[in-house]
């Protein structure tokens, strides 16, 4: 009896001593993992709340079979020469009194009326009709909405302006049409003027 009750204090001696070992050891994994994961939170301004690879967040990339891009040096301003035949290149800052001088280059053939009627087909004919008379699907629902309608690129106020102020406001944009500088180039834009000459019987 005596050796039993001894049994049961060692027994019971080495579960009272094992539990805090035990719980010492938890509380040193957490630690380990809540220092691991705070090292791998992501940094600030980004997007995910664990940044496991923050190094590729803050360089260029490329995806494959893509050549490097050329970074312009910091402080640079972007600046196209007269000589600069490029169409992508940036185009140099036009006053807007100045675009009513300009000439239309575009020599009219069948090619060129068949590449402005394409290129009037996919970014205009949905506001302003095929026929350029402002019925177009997209007109019906800016009126719908308290917007301007697409105007009638026939009528009279549209054939008085000249061929640069059409360049312009293709370029620029007006109202709700938006800004062809930077999704076409100046041939095609210039293209355009011409279909809509077409258009207007001239």
């Amino acid at each position: 009896m005596h050796s039993m009750r001894h049994l049961t204090g060692i027994s019971s001696a080495m579960l009272g001593t094992g539990r805090p070992a035990r719980r010492v050891l938890l509380l040193v994994v957490v630690l380990v993992v809540a220092i691991a994961a705070t090292g791998c939170l992501a940094k600030s301004g980004t997007y995910a709340p664990i940044d496991w690879a923050a190094e590729m967040h803050y360089n260029q990339s490329y995806r494959a079979q893509e050549p490097p891009r050329l970074a312009s040096p910091l402080g640079a301003v972007p600046f196209k020469f007269a000589s600069d035949t490029r169409e992508l290149t940036r185009e140099p800052a036009i006053e807007p009194a100045d675009y009513t001088a300009l000439t239309n280059p575009v020599t009219r053939s069948a090619a060129t009326s068949a590449a402005g009627a394409e290129l009037f087909r996919v970014n205009c004919s949905m506001c302003h009709g095929n026929e350029g008379l402002g019925d177009g699907r997209v007109s019906a629902f800016l009126l719908a909405y308290g917007y301007i309608s697409a105007p009638d690129l026939t009528a009279d106020g549209v054939v008085a302006k000249s061929d640069g102020d059409l360049y312009g406001i293709l370029t620029n944009g007006i109202n709700v049409m938006p800004t062809f500088k930077n999704l076409l180039s100046p041939s095609d834009r210039w293209l355009l003027v011409d279909y809509i000459r077409e258009l207007q019987g001239n």
